[in-house]
């Protein structure tokens, strides 16, 4: 949590809301929101980099699951609770729950992915990492450099997280859904920086 200090105000004069007021204000304006222990914070949109992998990512994820489910791949507006006072807005989410394909949110994420840049990087791969590990369904999460060709995956085995980068060339095994994602797929027709 003290990661979170550095980005978001403790305490920043404003009331705190519910999770159903959240969900109404994102209903009523229509604009991304994150919401975290009662404050939200209006998400900036993304570079046509960053989209891109986004849908190259998707696309890898959906091609190696096939369409028979019983796993889908869910894109950006998709909310995801990770805990009862955190919602977030993933880059890419799959969720092997049949109740989440019709819920106003992801309750059961399996696999969440975070397309980062520079100024991201610090939250994402702290704040952000911190929440998705105590959320008990996820057992993989990936980060996505946009800048560079990296891309490295916290799985859980046996309740116990691992760390691994994965660079071009490179195939990620994601045991917990029984596919293989290869790197360049996810950088396909994306230019080194």
């Amino acid at each position: 949590m003290a990661a979170l200090h550095k980005f978001l105000p403790e305490d920043d004069g404003r009331a705190l809301m519910t999770v159903a007021e959240y969900l109404r204000l994102c209903e009523q304006t229509g604009l991304p929101y994150e919401y975290l222990h009662g404050r939200v914070y209006l998400m900036a949109g993304s570079k046509p980099r960053h989209s891109r992998i986004v849908v190259n990512t998707i696309r890898t994820l959906e091609d190696a699951l096939g369409s028979d489910g019983p796993c889908y791949v869910y894109g950006p507006d998709a909310r995801v609770q990770v805990a009862e006072d955190v919602i977030f807005l993933t880059d890419v989410t799959v969720s092997c729950e049949e109740s989440d394909e019709d819920a106003d949110m992801i309750y059961q994420p399996k696999v969440v992915v975070e397309v980062f840049s520079q100024s991201t990087e610090e939250y994402d791969r702290g704040h952000k990492l911190l929440h998705y590990m105590e959320c008990p369904s996820i057992q993989a999460i990936i980060f996505v450099d946009s800048k560079r060709k990296l891309v490295t995956v916290d799985q859980k085995f046996s309740g116990k997280w691992e760390h691994w980068p994965y660079y071009t060339g490179g195939v990620i095994p994601l045991s917990c859904l029984d596919v293989e994602i290869p790197v360049d797929a996810i950088y396909h027709n994306i230019p080194v920086v």
